[in-house]
């Protein structure tokens, strides 16, 4: 748990994709030096006895701190926030600022957004960069403070110009998305690069995928990975995933298998849903890892966990055929239906298959045929293959040789489709939340099918025998 008065909180601005660009203190350095316990009132056994009472705002601060820190008195968060108190209204604006933390955060008074919203302004209204941020940010969250996207741009902008990085990058977003300001790339660009100077890592991630993309800033390939890898360097789990998949791949960079497997643990163990994907396929292919069923299951269901659907399908692929995992047709199919309801067509396909061959639900021919058939919008060769043989046999549906024809025919294109795929480019999305500023690797293919990112996949799918042909 973060300690009361001594920290900077790394959280995500609702609706604005970063993290870390909140900073709720402005620290106690410089009194003391003393990390803050988390020691409640109660949990050391000496009174709080108060010393003479100082007139002065400085040595009402001081007291505070002494409360806060537990030195020479017993610790004390109420009795710390009393002293700020007297101090805050002597204009003393440390305590002013340390005071709106605890009204926020609930620490020896009552939480209340409100109380700390006024006590933040007058710190900003004083020339306190990180209140000032922080007055930005309630106007953009609405906690203690009207929903204003235009006066948080204003608040964060007057932070942002005395140099609080926290502030620059929360600019930089909302300028890139066009919130409280008009959109505009290259202000974005401006306002990243001064947070990324003074090491912000989010800010330098994001400055890595500008420069990809040459969006707000020309494109240059040398200055992504430069950035890339100082946010890396720094931990930001986003920027080991997205180097980590360039190094994989060869792109824009020498191909470093080594370099790429150690850069997507770092994201994986950080929890990074694509990179944890990655691994997963990596290692159910043997590829720059040594083959490894039982990690291969570990990372799919880690990612598949957060929702990654390429995961989940291959998941379920896996519980299909017993590779890593238990053979379990049941919760195959509901791994299959959760990749399948994020329209991934090899999951659509699989549910067909198990519908066709009863494994795992009921056999229903009827239900078999439309899955396939979502899987074929696709130009998935495998489904439509299947469609041709259930008219051919007329499972499902009427009997037709012609209809038959034509879907082992449309199999037939889709395969050389399929045949002439590479992996050929990091794509990036649009910025509309925090993964769609990550990498994906995506395949050349001209219909644009589901298959987005490689997918860890045998020759057939996973609950089929070999088709029946007909002439």
């Amino acid at each position: 748990m973060a300690e009361p008065l001594q920290r900077i909180a790394e959280q995500a601005i609702p609706q604005v994709s970063v993290q870390g660009a909140i900073e709720f203190s402005p620290g106690l350095h410089g009194v003391g030096g003393t990390a803050v316990s988390a020691a409640s009132d109660t949990q050391l056994g000496v009174e709080v006895q108060s010393p003479a009472s100082p007139e002065d705002a400085e040595s009402q601060f001081r007291l505070g701190v002494k409360f806060a820190l537990g030195q020479g008195v017993r610790k004390s968060y109420a009795e710390s926030a009393k002293w700020f108190r007297r101090a805050a209204r002597q204009n003393h604006i440390q305590a002013i600022c340390y005071l709106a933390e605890m009204h926020e955060n609930g620490w020896g008074v009552a939480r209340d957004h409100c109380e700390a919203a006024g006590w933040y302004r007058r710190a900003a209204e004083a020339g306190s960069a990180a209140a000032q941020n922080n007055v930005g940010r309630m106007h953009l969250t609405g906690d203690g403070a009207r929903m204003d996207l235009a006066a948080a741009v204003k608040w964060f902008r007057r932070a942002a110009d005395q140099g609080n990085s926290h502030a620059q990058l929360s600019l930089g977003i909302l300028y890139f998305e066009g919130r409280g300001a008009d959109w505009n790339p290259e202000e974005a660009a401006k306002w990243f690069e001064l947070a990324a100077e003074q090491g912000d890592d989010e800010a330098q991630f994001k400055l890595g995928v500008m420069y990809f993309e040459g969006d707000g800033v020309g494109r240059d390939d040398a200055k992504a990975v430069d950035w890339y890898r100082l946010a890396a360097d720094a931990g930001n789990r986003r920027a080991q995933n997205n180097l980590g998949q360039m190094y994989a791949e060869g792109i824009v960079v020498e191909r470093e298998p080594k370099e790429a497997v150690r850069l997507l643990i770092l994201a994986a163990e950080q929890g990074h849903p694509m990179a944890q994907f990655r691994l997963g396929w990596m290692y159910f292919k043997g590829r720059d890892v040594q083959q490894d069923d039982q990690q291969a299951a570990r990372w799919s269901e880690l990612a598949a966990a957060q929702n990654n659907s390429y995961a989940q399908y291959n998941l379920g692929f896996m519980y299909a055929n017993g590779r890593g995992v238990v053979r379990d047709f049941v919760k195959a199919i509901k791994w299959f239906r959760l990749a399948a309801s994020d329209d991934i067509a090899e999951a659509h396909s699989a549910l067909g298959d198990a519908y066709a061959r009863g494994r795992g639900v009921e056999r229903n021919d009827g239900e078999a045929i439309k899955w396939y058939r979502r899987a074929a919008d696709h130009g998935y060769p495998d489904a439509e293959r299947m469609l041709g043989d259930m008219y051919a046999e007329g499972r499902g549906v009427e009997q037709s040789d012609a209809e038959a024809s034509k879907w082992w025919s449309e199999a037939e294109e889709s395969s050389e489709y399929c045949e002439q795929s590479e992996v050929i480019v990091v794509r990036f999305a649009p910025y509309e939340d925090e993964e769609e500023w990550d990498a994906y690797v995506v395949s050349r293919d001209l219909r644009e099918w589901a298959g987005a990112t490689e997918i860890a996949m045998p020759e057939r799918d996973p609950l089929r025998t070999a088709p029946t042909r007909h002439a």
